[in-house]
């Protein structure tokens, strides 16, 4: 090497920074709703699935996009996209176990 020093450092991937950070933004509902969002599902199936009403989704929702800096779905989902990913990841390998 030529007289020149190298490390190996672990470098933590910016998506999984990201989606720790917004683990610990978010509550475990608003992950939830999130995450269905993402799916595409609509406020009244979204309700439906959680069992309360559209009016605590659109609250759960509000919320969110407060805590995000955003005004849109669109936007939260991509806000939320790392951590989403890495949800999906646990849940895979935990059924795989």
């Amino acid at each position: 090497m030529q007289g020149q020093l190298y490390a190996i450092v672990r470098v933590e991937s910016s998506s999984d920074s990201a989606g720790a950070a917004l683990a610990n933004l978010l509550t475990e509902r608003e992950i939830q709703i999130a995450t269905l969002v993402a799916s595409g599902q609509p406020n009244k199936q979204i309700a439906k699935q959680l069992r309360i009403s559209e009016w605590t989704v659109s609250t759960h929702l509000r919320r969110i996009f407060m805590k995000l800096g955003v005004d849109s779905r669109a936007a939260m989902v991509y806000r939320c996209a790392a951590l989403i990913q890495q949800l999906k990841g646990q849940l895979e390998t935990m059924q795989q176990l």
